[in-house]
């Protein structure tokens, strides 16, 4: 299946319904996918980070959080997976 890259919402949903079937290399990949452009978007750093925490990259993940709270103080949205 191929994306079309600049739907960033399509993106991060198949990254939420890979990661919950337990592909988190996979949902990692498909949010490191987006275009150079989207990587700065709140909701991609989220999920980014959702991705990375479900590795076990605990470090990384806890530096998108600090990206993604940067561009909006809003932990609410943080904890939505």
């Amino acid at each position: 299946m191929e994306l079309d890259p600049s739907l960033l919402r399509a993106r991060l949903e198949l990254s939420q319904a890979l990661r919950g079937a337990q592909s988190f290399k996979e949902a990692l990949d498909v949010v490191e996918g987006a275009p150079p452009p989207q990587k700065q978007e709140f909701a991609w750093l989220v999920e980014k980070g959702w991705a990375l925490f479900s590795l076990g990259r605990y470090s990384d993940a806890k530096a998108g959080v600090a990206q993604a709270l940067a561009i909006s103080r809003t932990p609410d949205t943080l904890t939505q997976a």
